[in-house]
Formats: structure tokens, C-alpha cells, sequence
């Protein structure tokens, strides 16, 4: 999760929260990650030992990895130039991230190697692809304007086969899936955003 600090500078961190799992009652306690201020994206590693997060810095937005504890903070890439990354989502070895990188009025989505930091476009469409997520099958996941309205996709990240996944009129964001074989995304309705689910 992510907190917001009250004190006049709006600096997020992430935190950590621990479910009460007696059975009695849903309770979450929440403890803030060390040295993750301005985080605004995150995701654990498919081991659970480390965080990928995006931080906010003068207009740009950069990756980081850091232990649950907030130990091992590790800066990955050094932009300084406006970009702006929406999403982020380990690989299933845990090897790479796939992220949308907003850069020179383009949004595609990228994979980012961690061991050599280098890159890998994956998308390249006028379009913009947000909210990645790379799902329990491995493939990639994402909503992508470019029939005119975004809807979701999934993507096989080997030889790149796109399968549109949703027919919608007003538009998805944020998809996800569960196991079981279920999508989750938020629709965009003229009642406002609301959670819709396909089986």
C-alpha cells in the first residue's frame, strides 16, 4: 500500500500491511517500508524478498528495488528527462520488469532486465498500453486504447501474440488476474469507476 504524509511535503511510502488471521475479525496492521518516500508503483518479487518501486523526483519518475525491511535500497535506472512509468510487475523468474514508459509523448510498454539494466520494447503503437501486469500464465497483461477506447489485452511475452480480452464501450483500466482464470478490471461506466470481473 502506499501513505500519504500529512505534513505539507506529499511524500508517499509504501507500506506493508499483515492480516489478522484469527478468523474473528478483518484487520490489517500497517508498517511503513523504510527509505521508499515518493514511491508511487510497487511489486514484490515472484520470492517475496524484494520490492520493485517507482519514485517520483523532479518531474521524473525512476525504478528502485529494496528489501521488505527497507534495507538494500538500489536506485536502477537514472532517467532525468520527464519520464513517467505507470505500472510495474516482476516477470514470473523474477528476472525482469515489465512497466508503461511514458517517454517522448509515447506510452508503450518495456521489459527491464535487472541483472544488466537494459531494455526491451514490447509494444510500439500510437496508441497508449497502461497497467501492466504479468499474470500467473506468464503472459502480460494491460489495457490499450488502440481501437479507440481502452480495453484489455493479454500478450504472450515470448513471440508477442495479443489477445483483446474485453469488447467494452466506456473503457478499462488497472486488469488483473486471479487465479482460477479470472480477470478483474476497473470499467469506466457513466456511474463512475466500478470493479467488473470475467470468469
Amino acid at each position: 500500500g502506499l501513505s500519504w504524509n500529512g505534513d505539507g511535503t506529499n511524500w508517499n511510502q509504501l507500506l506493508i500491511g499483515t492480516l489478522d488471521e484469527s478468523g474473528r475479525k478483518l484487520k490489517v496492521e500497517w508498517t511503513a517500508v523504510p527509505n521508499t518516500l515518493r514511491a508511487t508503483e510497487a511489486a514484490w518479487s515472484p520470492d517475496g524478498e524484494q520490492i520493485a518501486f517507482v519514485r517520483y523526483g523532479d518531474g521524473t519518475h525512476n525504478i528502485w528495488t529494496i528489501q521488505p525491511d527497507g534495507s538494500e535500497a538500489r536506485l536502477r535506472t537514472e532517467f532525468k528527462d520527464g519520464t513517467q512509468i505507470q505500472g510495474i510487475s516482476y516477470t514470473r523468474d523474477g528476472s525482469q520488469l515489465l512497466v508503461s514508459l511514458f517517454r517522448n509523448h509515447v506510452q508503450d510498454l518495456w521489459l527491464f532486465t535487472l541483472e544488466d539494466h537494459s531494455w526491451k520494447r514490447i509494444t510500439e503503437t500510437p496508441a497508449d498500453e497502461t497497467d501492466p501486469f504479468v499474470g500467473s500464465d506468464g503472459r502480460a497483461w494491460f489495457t490499450s486504447d488502440i481501437d479507440g477506447i481502452f480495453n484489455v489485452y493479454s500478450m504472450d511475452l515470448y513471440d508477442g501474440t495479443t489477445i483483446k480480452q474485453t469488447e467494452l464501450l466506456g473503457g478499462a483500466y488497472l486488469a488483473n488476474t486471479a487465479p482460477g482464470g479470472h480477470l478483474f478490471y476497473t470499467a469506466i461506466t457513466g456511474h463512475g469507476f466500478r470493479i467488473r470481473g470475467i470468469s
